[in-house]
């Protein structure tokens, strides 16, 4: 009966829906492959060394993200730089870049392919204008979805990116629906780690959405994005209440996604998530001063968490449903 549960919801959320790719025409691309990360990853202090010893040291020094370093909704990790030599990079107008490379020019040039020494094995230079972009970036391996939002970091090869400024693409990648679906794809590893290859990714089920619903989903999700971010950079400023904070905002982002895949269930037990949201006035962080932002989204959790908010009482209806207790594993 699980089984066949299963099957049911997976039939549901596949159909007549567009796949990711036709969505974002099919702009999923890979992370960089160096060769030898020892020699082109750096930290925050060798980079400032670099750039101080000649300042053309900058041009080629970019952001980086591994895989591991990417959380959902945001990156945990910062602080890691790529030397980007792509093919063709004329070296010796980076003295500094050219000096700490040479330390490691034997093993540079062990590496396979047809490269320079002082080059990246893969640079993905097709990729470079997707990667200084705002995009959507995820591992290659997780437990379970974590997809994440970033704005100019170039990525290792166990990470992948989206190239979309679609912001609100985001709550539906992270949402129960695709942590459900993803999980029922047979693509688990040991230790319940799934493996996201494009080939599986590019074809994730995205509902249709109008303009007014795409709107209510840009502004909690960069929200969410802002609050993980600032956490993330200043943990002494998060309180034990935050944390009910980021799950709240998240749980209404998920009940936004499921009356997207589910409209008929949702609103037949009288919800409608996406016209309470729009009642609730939640705030916009864009138009709001950054001292301001973290008092503001608490102020409005504090308001839409009451329990006898409609928010609140809608999103505990939708926890009825047949159709969402299967996909939360509560049926």
């Amino acid at each position: 009966m699980g089984d066949l549960a299963a099957l049911r919801v997976i039939s549901a959320i596949k159909s007549e829906r567009r796949v990711l790719r036709d969505v974002v025409d099919n702009r999923i691309y890979a992370g960089i492959k160096t060769g030898l990360n020892d020699a082109f990853i750096i930290d925050e202090a060798l980079r400032a060394e670099l750039i101080s010893r000649h300042q053309s040291s900058a041009e080629l020094i970019k952001p980086f993200l591994k895989g591991k370093d990417i959380g959902k909704w945001a990156p945990t990790g910062y602080g890691r730089f790529i030397i980007y030599t792509p093919h063709g990079t004329d070296i010796s107008k980076y003295p500094a870049i050219r000096e700490h490379l040479l330390q490691f020019k034997p093993s540079l040039e062990k590496r396979a392919l047809d490269q320079n020494w002082f080059e990246l094995q893969q640079p993905q230079l097709a990729f470079v204008e997707a990667y200084s972009s705002a995009k959507i970036i995820y591992p290659n391996v997780a437990l379970g979805c974590r997809f994440a939002w970033n704005e100019a970091s170039y990525l290792d090869m166990t990470a992948f990116c989206i190239a979309s400024n679609d912001i609100s693409l985001l709550p539906i990648l992270n949402s129960s629906v695709m942590e459900f679906f993803f999980s029922h794809l047979g693509i688990e590893r040991r230790g319940g780690y799934q493996e996201f290859k494009t080939q599986y990714v590019r074809e994730l089920p995205i509902p249709v959405y109008l303009k007014r619903h795409a709107s209510s989903l840009v502004l909690l999700t960069s929200a969410l994005v802002w609050l993980k971010r600032h956490f993330a950079s200043h943990p002494e400023a998060q309180t034990t209440r935050d944390p009910l904070m980021l799950a709240y905002w998240e749980q209404v982002l998920n009940g936004l996604v499921y009356e997207l895949y589910f409209p008929q269930e949702v609103r037949g037990v009288g919800v409608q998530i996406f016209d309470l949201a729009e009642q609730a006035i939640l705030p916009d962080i864009n138009s709001i001063s950054e001292l301001k932002r973290l008092k503001k989204l608490r102020d409005a959790f504090e308001d839409v968490y009451d329990g006898s908010h409609p928010l609140r009482i809608a999103l505990a209806k939708i926890q009825t449903l047949d159709i969402v207790r299967i996909i939360e594993g509560e049926a």
